[in-house]
């Protein structure tokens, strides 16, 4: 991934389960929430990312199983899909737009994309 790259629209999504909510209503990313975090061929967990809510949508009905207990969790901005990514030191990779089916599912390094993040919100002041 090069510095011009980093062109997703927002919100993008998670998908999350035991979670807290402010008193506004609005899910709160803490130590509490669990992520959906699918395992790679090499073993290691990653973050899964999903730049719309269709993309959410397909994920979920590529899944066996119940998938009640999910629920996809607006990343607002571009700041806070890098507070996630900061705060966490679980994922060394994410995948983006993961679809089973249609195997266009990216892996990005974590710490190429909040890089690529950083450079992108000094460029926009």
């Amino acid at each position: 991934m090069n510095k011009t790259e980093f062109l997703w629209t927002f919100p993008c999504f998670v998908l999350a389960s035991r979670f807290n909510t402010s008193d506004s209503g609005h899910i709160i990313l803490d130590e509490d929430i669990l992520f959906v975090a699918p395992f790679a061929e090499d073993g290691s967990q990653r973050l899964a990312i999903f730049t719309d809510h269709d993309a959410v949508l397909d994920y979920l009905d590529c899944c066996d199983g119940d998938v009640s207990h999910l629920t996809h969790v607006p990343i607002p901005t571009a700041r806070d899909l890098l507070q996630l990514l900061v705060r966490s030191q679980l994922w060394t990779r994410v995948w983006v737009d993961l679809n089973p089916k249609a195997g266009m599912s990216r892996s990005v390094p974590v710490a190429e994309l909040i890089l690529e993040i950083e450079h992108y919100l000094a460029r926009i002041g």
